[in-house]
This record gives structure tokens, sequence and C-alpha cells, in this order.
């Protein structure tokens, strides 16, 4: 929030190299969530085991994320 409010609100948490690398693998896996043909068909339980656990890792991720900057950007690579 800090750079889309230019520091009146909050700060930024991540460095501009994490964002695009986030946004990168954002776009690789609504590719791959579009290429999959639409005529497999998985069980109930299987789609909600791959769903959630989907959902818990992008959560644990991102509050990785929150805790890990401390008042500091978090880079992703060696920026």
């Amino acid at each position: 929030l800090g750079s889309l409010t230019r520091g009146k609100i909050g700060r930024d948490i991540f460095t501009q190299r994490a964002l695009g690398a986030f946004g990168l693998a954002g776009f690789l896996l609504q590719m791959s969530i579009y290429l999959i043909p639409h005529s497999i068909q998985f069980s109930a339980g299987l789609t909600y085991a791959v769903g959630y656990g989907f959902i818990a890792l992008m959560a644990l991720i991102y509050v990785a994320g929150l805790v890990g900057s401390r008042g500091k950007a978090v880079s992703i690579g060696n920026a």
C-alpha cells in the first residue's frame, strides 16, 4: 500500500522484484489452470484436498512474507 498511496497509508512489504515474481507466478498458475481439459473428472475428495491445500499453501507463503518482513522489504532471489 505504500507505493499506491505514496507513503500515506502503510508501507511496502515486498520489493519490486518480488512483486514481479508473484505476478509471473500468478500468470503461470492461471495459464496452467486454463490448459486443463474440461473432460478430465476428478473425485470430489481429491478436488477438495487439492483446492484447499493450495489455498493453505498460498496463505502460509503470504504470512511468512509478512512475518519475515519485520520492517524491511522481502526480496526473492539475489536482489
